[in-house]
């Protein structure tokens, strides 16, 4: 069965332990109005349908979405080849005042690397037995360390970073920075100029932002990459890739990934386990 763009977009929104059924119960519904194609209407209609009756009770909520609409609606879940990868972004619209960095280009040139990559044909070529949503391979961008869209469990995560400097001569020994700054990177002594660890410091831009004089500015804009995460029956976070790079070398990176697991990774092995069996070192 077709969907709509906006539609599957949708459906991917629901909670991972209901979204084949979800997506099986939408299907029914479109059947039993004599259409081959679902639109975002029919997934609206069907959100109706269902919590009108079950509200939020999630063990009602699986047994009905169990059922069929009817005995004459039966269809067979096939899983979506259209394209195994995803990219999502804790920050879709750019509007979180938190946000470091505009990673919509840098989701652009993922995609098109993704793409002309046949990422999808290889995914497959390495898959023994039916296509699973677990498959599929996740791209996660994260606009400041905050990182609400869990680039540590993705297979390649990629988080907005903004390092500060001290400028000689503006400290006023406040000392609201170290009050801000939670991984202790910050010091001041007796030449009232901050001194910043940068192997402690993860780059919130927090102590660039609390500062009244404008001590500390931007040294540098730049990405860490993660690589490896997952979650299932062996969770295990990402390991960090690279850190204070680019956006064309945040793209090389990927490439680079891709590369090596196609030359290297096992039928059936998804990437997370690939990275984690060779380490960091190949990469």
């Amino acid at each position: 069965m077709e969907w709509e763009t906006d539609a599957f977009a949708r459906i991917k929104k629901v909670p991972v332990f209901v979204r084949s059924l979800a997506k099986k119960k939408v299907e029914e519904y479109v059947v039993s109005k004599d259409r081959i194609r679902v639109t975002e209407n029919d997934v609206d209609e069907v959100k109706k349908l269902i919590f009108l009756k079950v509200g939020i009770d999630t063990e009602k909520l699986v047994s009905l979405m169990q059922k069929p609409f009817n005995s004459e609606c039966e269809t067979q879940i096939v899983a979506d080849k259209s394209k195994l990868y995803e990219i999502t972004g804790c920050n879709d619209k750019h509007l979180c005042p938190l946000s470091l960095a505009d990673s919509r280009n840098l989701i652009v040139k993922l995609q098109a690397k993704l793409d002309e990559m046949k990422t999808t044909d290889i995914l497959i070529d390495k898959i023994d037995g039916p296509v699973l949503y677990h498959h599929t391979f996740r791209v996660s961008i994260s606009e400041c360390p905050n990182a609400c869209s869990q680039p540590q469990i993705k297979d390649f995560g990629v988080i907005a970073q903004v390092f500060p400097e001290a400028i000689d001569g503006k400290c006023i020994n406040c000392k609201l920075c170290i009050e801000e700054c939670k991984e202790n990177a910050i010091n001041i002594k007796d030449d009232i100029l901050p001194i910043i660890d940068y192997s402690k410091c993860v780059g919130c831009f927090a102590c660039i932002k609390v500062c009244p004089v404008c001590a500390l500015v931007t040294k540098k804009r730049s990405y860490s990459v993660f690589i490896g995460g997952k979650l299932g029956r062996h969770p295990q976070f990402a390991i960090k890739l690279f850190d204070t790079i680019d956006e064309n070398d945040v793209v090389q990176s990927l490439e680079i990934c891709l590369k090596l697991y196609i030359q290297e990774s096992k039928n059936n092995e998804r990437f997370g386990s690939f990275v984690h069996r060779i380490g960091r070192e190949s990469f």
